[in-house]
């Protein structure tokens, strides 16, 4: 893991609301074309780290071949590379089971990122859950 890297990221996501004509954290997204483009954690991390597949995937989103599974497979492949993560922890980060991910905020996301890199687990709150 590398924790420098996530809290770049994280910090990155809180952010996202002040910055214009930047990505946006939206984890309902892994990357979105339009006049504010916007990501889930794996799309922040590419667009923080790597900027030219951030914006092939944009291009590719744009084309009317978009494959939504492929902008998937692609993204979470290099933001798990460029944060030092397991395949088990980049799909409790990026891709979590049982989360509303409508309900994460850009602070509860940075949240469970600082949190990761204290303890080494990946722990979603509770309001962001789904009913069991």
């Amino acid at each position: 893991m590398n924790k420098t890297r996530l809290a770049a990221v994280a910090k990155y996501i809180r952010e996202s609301g002040k910055r214009k004509h930047r990505p946006h954290f939206d984890m309902e997204r892994f990357c979105h074309d339009g006049c504010g483009t916007s990501g889930c954690i794996a799309g922040m991390a590419v667009a923080l780290y790597d900027k030219k597949l951030w914006e092939d995937e944009l291009a590719y989103v744009a084309s009317t071949t978009y494959s939504f599974r492929y902008a998937q497979i692609s993204i979470m492949a290099s933001a798990q590379k460029i944060l030092g993560l397991s395949s088990r922890q980049a799909e409790e980060l990026f891709y979590p089971s049982r989360v509303m991910y409508e309900r994460v905020t850009p602070d509860i996301a940075a949240g469970v990122i600082e949190k990761f890199i204290k303890t080494g687990r990946v722990i979603w709150p509770e309001e962001v859950k789904e009913a069991a």
